[in-house]
């Protein structure tokens, strides 16, 4: 069920889908600044850059294993899904941010709150 913040002001919005956007050319970096500029605005933003930022923290250690699991040739089938899932999920999240609905990334380990 998606639950959809009605208060959430179009700048709000903008910021969530700007944050969501960049991750995919900036990563892990654009996910802590995000994380560190908007984490006071409002509910709807901080719930959004906090599991952006979760969503990062847990796809870089993910590289790191599967990089890792190259040595014994799994890690060559996992870092290209890995790659797929760096570009669609944060596409999901940006049009769910746009609507004005909250968003948690699946398999997403929850280090930030």
């Amino acid at each position: 069920m998606t639950v959809y913040d009605l208060e959430a002001k179009e700048n709000d919005r903008s910021i969530a889908v700007v944050a969501h956007v960049l991750s995919i050319f900036f990563g892990l970096l654009e996910a802590v600044i995000a994380y560190i500029a908007f984490k006071e605005r409002n509910q709807f933003v901080r719930s959004h850059v906090t599991t952006l930022l979760n969503f990062w923290l847990t796809l870089t250690i993910a590289g790191i294993a599967a990089s890792f699991l190259c040595l014994i040739l799994i890690g060559f089938i996992i870092l290209p899904a890995l790659a797929v899932v760096a570009v669609v999920f944060p596409i999901i999240a940006t049009l769910k941010a746009n609507d004005g609905a909250y968003y948690e990334y699946p398999w997403t380990i929850k280090f930030v709150s």
